[in-house]
């Protein structure tokens, strides 16, 4: 009979790096867990990001159509293309003008005798001096320098406000090349004085466009400018001139308001506002099947904008713009809809605006210089330009800086993760302290079998033998 001694499970062919990772996966759980709820806060975050952007875009929307320039648009008709370019801006005064250009604004031009080759021929030792508003400059010109030299050198020093150049005035056969200097400016003020060369290859200076003013009519009146450009005539109106009229034979042009662009400049402002209620409707939306619509479903900053905005638009004093179809969004032609959007009627939108600007604009723009605000007489871009702002910026109460409602999110966000980071942190520090334990302890474990199998081994051996002499 052999004796035998085993020991059950205790074989070293255990897997003790997978039971060590199984224990380990069961005691991260909790951590897992936190991780989940990190991830999802640092979503949130983001999304605190994208909804501040959505708000600070309509803020800045209602910001600029308060200003005339943004929320006035024009249209120009004119009697002959090609004499000047326009452009209107939103405090232009609508009418009819006339244009009469007498002149084009013109700089000085010299041009010096020509030579049959800038490259190769030169033009003698000297020097070429001259002032230009008011600075005077004196180039020295080398016996070896050609034309060009020349040009380069006159560049150097006065580039800044001189164009030297060289021009062939002559044909292929016989060249003739010529020194121009130009003024860089337009306009009466801006000439050459003093021009002089002593160099023997610089001579017989003419002078080829005199600097001079434009000169035109504006409705009869006589207006010069240096430059082409008439920015200061007629307010809201800028033009530059780029051919002249016949004597007495002016151009005519009507400045219209532009129903179709205001009503654009309108509907920016409604797509930026449906920006923001889409924002809000994703993110609050709810179904049993899907659950929460957006990570940001039940945050407050959702509520408190959504409240702002739409006080901004429906608690308008019907008296800001005299009431009737001045007293609301409605009567305006812009709805509410059931998703918190709003949807304009273009049609109607125009019809209110061309039947009474100025009512119209004091609806969207009326600024109230009460300071009780009672009633509020504010428009609708200024309160919520106003309104916004009270959620966007911090503010300074008594002493005491209050955050604003996305910064006052993102620090509490913050904090959240800092605080799931600290958990982390702590539950990591233990897994790594229970995984220690563990790889001591199976490592003691993989040493005493070892010892037993070793005995079991000499016991086997010892009782084989027993066995074999008897």
């Amino acid at each position: 009979m052999t004796l035998g001694i085993q020991f059950g499970g205790l074989a070293s062919g255990l897997d003790t790096g997978a039971i060590i990772d199984a224990i380990l996966g069961v005691e991260a759980l909790p951590m897992r867990a936190i991780e989940a709820r990190k991830e999802a806060e640092q979503q949130k975050l983001t999304l605190i990001g994208t909804f501040e952007g959505l708000v600070n875009a309509l803020r800045d929307k209602a910001r600029d159509l308060q200003a005339a320039n943004d929320f006035f648009a024009h249209k120009l008709s004119l009697g002959e293309e090609g004499i000047a370019s326009f452009t209107l801006s939103g405090n232009v005064t609508p009418g009819a003008h006339t244009l009469e250009v007498q002149s084009l604004a013109a700089a000085d031009r010299y041009a010096f005798a020509g030579l049959a080759d800038p490259d190769t021929t030169t033009v003698g030792a000297g020097t070429v001096s001259f002032t230009y508003d008011g600075t005077a400059y004196n180039v020295s010109v080398t016996a070896t320098d050609t034309l060009q030299d020349v040009a380069a050198a006159i560049n150097a020093a006065a580039g800044a406000e001189v164009t030297a150049s060289v021009i062939n005035v002559g044909t292929e056969t016989t060249p003739s090349w010529q020194l121009v200097l130009a003024g860089d400016e337009t306009g009466a003020d801006h000439a050459f004085t003093g021009l002089a060369s002593t160099s023997a290859g610089l001579t017989g200076a003419t002078r080829v466009s005199i600097a001079s003013n434009a000169q035109v009519l504006v409705d009869g009146l006589s207006v010069q400018r240096s430059t082409n450009l008439f920015a200061d005539v007629v307010p809201g109106l800028s033009f530059t001139v780029s051919r002249k009229t016949e004597p007495g034979v002016p151009l005519t042009l009507t400045v219209e308001v532009d129903p179709e662009g205001m009503v654009a400049n309108i509907k920016a402002f409604v797509d930026a506002y449906n920006e923001v209620a889409k924002f809000i409707d994703k993110q609050n939306a709810f179904s049993p099947e899907s659950g929460p619509g957006g990570q940001l479903f039940g945050d407050n900053a959702l509520d408190s904008v959504r409240r702002t905005m739409r006080r901004a638009l429906f608690e308008v004093d019907p008296s800001v713009a005299g009431g009737g179809d001045f007293s609301s969004l409605r009567t305006l032609g812009i709805e509410l809809q059931a998703d918190g959007t709003l949807k304009v009627d273009e049609d109607e939108l125009e019809e209110r605006l061309t039947s009474d600007i100025d009512a119209f604009s004091d609806f969207f723009r009326h600024e109230d210089t009460d300071e009780l605000n009672l009633p509020d007489l504010r428009g609708v871009f200024v309160r919520m330009d106003e309104m916004l702002d009270g959620l966007l910026d911090n503010s300074t109460v008594e002493g005491r800086t209050v955050e604003g409602l996305f910064n006052a999110r993102r620090k509490a966000v913050g904090q959240q993760i800092k605080s799931f980071d600290n958990d982390i942190e702590r539950m990591q520090d233990r897994l790594d302290k229970l995984e220690e334990s563990l790889v001591a302890k199976f490592s003691a474990l993989e040493r005493l079998m070892s010892g037993l199998q070793s005995q079991q081994a000499f016991l086997s051996s010892t009782f084989g033998s027993l066995n074999t002499s008897r």
